[in-house]
């Protein structure tokens, strides 16, 4: 298998060592960061949402009862 040496900044470095988990090596921690990029591509953050309803919006009320409605009836229909 063929290496290569990369070169980073060291702010860049910290970032990506302060994501590393206990024993994970650089390579492991960054092909879970792209697998997870992948996995997540095309899907927006919550944050992209947000101020998207008035905070008196009878559309968001409508959805907040439909949403709890729908829970209630999944956890109905689980059976222990």
């Amino acid at each position: 298998m063929t290496q290569k040496t990369i070169s980073l900044p060291e702010p860049i470095y910290n970032k990506l060592k302060s994501k590393k988990r206990p024993n994970e090596t650089f390579t492991d921690l960054i092909l879970r960061l792209i697998n997870e990029e992948e996995k997540f591509k095309g899907v927006r953050s919550i944050e992209t949402f947000f101020g998207a309803f008035e905070e008196d919006s009878d559309e968001w009320d409508e959805i907040e009862k439909r949403l709890y409605k729908a829970r209630d009836e999944s956890q109905k229909r689980k059976t222990y």
